[in-house]
């Protein structure tokens, strides 16, 4: 399962990518948000090969020290920064660490969220779950904001949309996405530390096993976002 989106922008300097997320599993490759094509510029933001990380075609992979325990829910904020030539991660809200190697900037050709499509082979898809997605043109503070200067992308999918297959964009330019698969209800999204998730809209929903096959594989958004005027 997956959602696909319009391009978010080309050869961008600054990127900051936030997410909820849930990974039902650690081992092996699992895709938050790649990009179809791998062309320099292109990123693979992902657990890969079983280690989360950030990558970008151009840069040698780069791999956080921090490392997910699945089962868990956590608020991953990245900041990606050429000019100062650096990624940082925050983990619910707190700065974590940085790690060097930000030197090619990142263009979203044909992004895609919880999959990757390689030619016509869906090569990885997520087993987990994904809360949230929005991208900024700024680096942001890490904190799961729902407004804010530099948003490019807000996502939400939400089971009472007249459109279900519309991964609807609230950010600036209506960058609405498609998804593929089914909705969920959830109460509430809280990490393991007790850091809950903004309440930005009412109904929260997530995109689950949609083809039945017994496992969470999933690129899942959530209906908190339709506030999202401004990770």
């Amino acid at each position: 399962d997956y959602v696909t989106t319009p391009s978010w922008g080309s050869e961008m300097p600054i990127v900051t990518l936030d997410s909820w997320v849930k990974f039902a599993s650690t081992s092996g490759n699992h895709p938050i948000m790649n990009d179809d094509d791998w062309v320099r510029g292109d990123l693979h933001y992902q657990i890969y090969p079983s280690q989360y990380g950030f990558d970008v075609n151009g840069n040698s992979d780069r791999t956080f020290a921090w490392q997910p325990t699945a089962g868990e829910w956590n608020f991953l904020s990245v900041s990606y920064s050429v000019p100062d030539n650096i990624i940082k991660l925050s983990l619910n809200g707190v700065f974590k660490e940085s790690i060097p190697n930000a030197a090619v900037p990142i263009s979203f050709s044909n992004p895609r969220i919880g999959g990757w499509l390689a030619g016509s082979n869906q090569a990885r898809s997520l087993e987990g779950s994904i809360a949230s997605f929005r991208v900024w043109s700024v680096a942001t503070d890490g904190s799961d904001a729902c407004t804010g200067v530099g948003i490019v992308a807000a996502y939400e999918l939400d089971s009472s949309a007249a459109d279900t297959n519309q991964a609807a964009d609230s950010g600036p330019d209506a960058l609405h996405g498609e998804w593929s698969g089914t909705t969920v209800d959830t109460s509430s999204v809280t990490s393991a530390d007790g850091t809950s998730q903004a309440s930005c809209s009412s109904g929260n929903s997530c995109v689950a096993d949609g083809n039945g096959d017994g496992t969470v594989d999933v690129a899942d958004l959530l209906g908190l976002l339709s506030q999202y005027g401004g990770g």
